[in-house]
């Protein structure tokens, strides 16, 4: 059912990126990571996925705000 999909995961601590990596991976089909919320961004506003696992708490751009960025670009994409 969730094979197909493509999953985002946005974290600035690798050691959660690796876990939600190793949760996600027989779940979806793709699994994209950053560790940077600027990187992230571009990405969440030109390309297409399914669903974003995301800190709220960054140094960059907080998540808070990131999340306001993909509501605007993509208002129906689970956060």
């Amino acid at each position: 059912m969730f094979e197909n999909m493509k999953a985002v995961v946005v974290d600035d601590n690798e050691i959660n990126i690796i876990i939600m990596k190793e949760v996600l991976k027989n779940i979806v089909g793709n699994v994209y990571d950053f560790e940077n919320s600027k990187e992230a961004k571009e990405f969440l506003i030109k390309e297409k996925y399914d669903i974003v696992f995301l800190d709220y708490m960054m140094p960059d751009i907080d998540g808070l705000e990131l999340i306001e960025i993909i509501r605007f670009y993509k208002p129906n994409i689970p956060i």
